[in-house]
């Protein structure tokens, strides 16, 4: 239904057996995150007046004119137009996942021209209501995100979207990176111009402390799969998302999710698209 690929997390010596569609790669975080990325308030040690530190709630929709102070904005310039609708696309967005509504995200679809293949839709409405039965993705954004925008030549793929995950937010528990499953005119355009946004995302309250997992176990020397009972990561995470302007219809779309912090946590912590 959607394509996820999870790397290895730096204290983790082999791979685990996902759920969903997944695949395994082997990899090492080879680059601290810059100084103001928004890994840093996962990542320094606590500030004193981190009681202080900005908190954007999400328990009612947000608007696109509120997002300008809680994300710099950086590299390529936009056209008025580009950049009003990026702030719209975002805050569409967020408030998207921070209260799942399937008509919503069907209406985020439509504007795009975007639709999904015949043979997975019905499968992906169920999925959806499903996977956020128990809740949304997430309920605050902790401090300043940033918002990186640039030209690709070919569109972002999982293996580099993975890539920058590891050098901006090392992560104790890995790293998932999430590919769409709908479709969109202006997709064989070249070049791509992105807008990569990152921020930290404090997911709601997990609707269970454990949940069963099929990991690997060492056993005689040998590597079996073994189910086990794992305690639930509710930790805030770092989510880049890689928005894509399309030429053709002239708005902005979501294209690839990363995530940190990856193991282990509900299903509702991540996103459909």
């Amino acid at each position: 239904m959607r394509t996820i690929k999870l790397l290895r997390a730096r204290r983790v010596i082999v791979g685990v057996l996902l759920t969903t569609l997944a695949e395994l790669s082997a990899s090492q975080v080879s680059q601290q995150p810059e100084t103001g990325s928004p890994s840093a308030l996962l990542t320094q040690p606590p500030a004193l007046n981190q009681a202080i530190e900005p908190v954007l709630n999400l328990a009612e929709q947000i608007s696109w004119q509120q997002l300008p102070k809680w994300f710099s904005l950086r590299g390529e310039n936009l056209t008025p137009d580009q950049q009003i609708k990026l702030w719209q696309t975002l805050a569409e967005i967020i408030n998207l996942y921070a209260h799942p509504d399937l008509a919503q995200f069907e209406r985020y679809l439509k504007r795009r021209g975007g639709f999904f293949p015949d043979q997975v839709q019905q499968v992906w409405q169920q999925g959806w209501q499903k996977r956020y039965q128990a809740g949304g993705v997430w309920t605050q954004i902790r401090g300043r995100g940033k918002i990186e925008v640039f030209l690709s030549e070919q569109p972002i793929t999982l293996a580099s979207a993975d890539s920058y995950m590891q050098q901006c937010c090392p992560s104790e528990s890995g790293y998932l990176a999430l590919g769409r499953v709908s479709r969109y005119p202006g997709e064989d355009e070249r070049p791509c111009l992105y807008a990569r946004v990152c921020f930290v995302g404090v997911p709601p309250a997990a609707p269970f402390r454990t949940k069963e997992m099929i990991l690997p176990k060492k056993v005689e020397g040998r590597w079996e799969l073994e189910r086990q009972q794992v305690v639930i990561d509710e930790s805030a995470r770092v989510y880049c998302l890689w928005l894509r302007w399309d030429t053709i219809v002239e708005q902005w779309w979501l294209d690839v999710v990363g995530v940190n912090n990856a193991f282990m946590r509900p299903d509702n912590y991540d996103l459909m698209f």
